[in-house]
């Protein structure tokens, strides 16, 4: 019986040696590797806090007879793309003295044109007013 349990014994830390051996190998081989990412990533969180407060400065650096509250958050903030058409009118108001200025008529022509240049809802229920810039400012550029 003392030869049996031996060789059970030998055949048990053989095993186990074997098991050991395996699981070291597999966990070496099957180590994570980096992931690179290419393409194009998509973000579902966008953090403006850090960059709200600049990009309010900077506008009314450009602004200055305007305060903090009158700043439309359209304004400073961005949207996905960073390409689009439209502002409400609110943000083409609060821009009116300073185009006028810039383009040396007054700020009721401008303000005449950018009335001209509101695109109302659809059907008048669907969506919110608009003003396609790319429009208004071909508008003001006749109006030279």
């Amino acid at each position: 019986m003392d030869k049996t349990k031996k060789y059970l014994t030998i055949s048990f830390i053989v095993v186990l040696i074997a098991v050991i051996i395996i699981s070291a190998v597999g966990m070496l081989l099957l180590k994570k590797k980096p992931v690179i990412l290419q393409g194009q990533i998509e973000s579902t969180e966008i953090r403006i806090s850090g960059k709200l407060p600049g990009r309010i400065d900077t506008f009314l650096v450009h602004h200055p007879y305007l305060s903090r509250k009158d700043v439309p958050a359209e304004m400073v903030t961005a949207s996905a793309s960073g390409l689009d058409p439209n502002i409400t009118p609110q943000c083409a108001y609060v821009q009116v003295k300073r185009v006028a200025q810039a383009r040396g008529l007054t700020e009721n022509q401008v303000k005449e044109i950018v009335d001209q240049s509101v695109e109302k809802p659809l059907l008048g229920i669907f969506g919110t007013e608009k003003i396609n810039v790319l429009k208004l400012n071909i508008a003001l550029e006749e109006n030279k």
